[in-house]
């Protein structure tokens, strides 16, 4: 029959081995099947990793005949998955504005 796909229904869940012998064993055998794929994995995991990263930039969003400027601990940050970082922000000659925030696989947002 064209098209068909075999399913499989599965009732129970499977039942891990009590054993943590079997277990240990169970892990080993599925780490060789992967032996030989070791840098390309290795190399996949980099770039997942990579991509996942924020490369962020802070800027003062004021125009540019206000007086003053923007003073950051860094203005230029990159951030893994779950990392935060804080900033100390201080006016120099001028009114407090909005700052904005930019970057590599973030979106533009502006604050304050």
């Amino acid at each position: 029959m064209p098209g068909f796909r075999y399913r499989m229904d599965v009732q129970e869940p499977p039942e891990r081995p009590a054993d943590p012998a079997v277990r240990r064993a169970n892990l080993r055998r599925v780490a060789r099947l992967f032996r030989p794929y070791r840098a390309r994995l290795g190399a996949v995991l980099a770039l997942i990793v990579f991509s996942a990263a924020l490369g962020v930039v802070l800027e003062d969003a004021r125009p540019y005949e206000r007086p003053g400027w923007l003073v950051l601990d860094d203005n230029v940050l990159d951030l893994l998955p779950g990392e935060t970082r804080e900033l100390a922000v201080s006016w120099r000659f001028g009114e407090p504005g909005p700052l904005l925030v930019e970057g590599w696989n973030v979106e533009a947002l502006g604050v304050g």
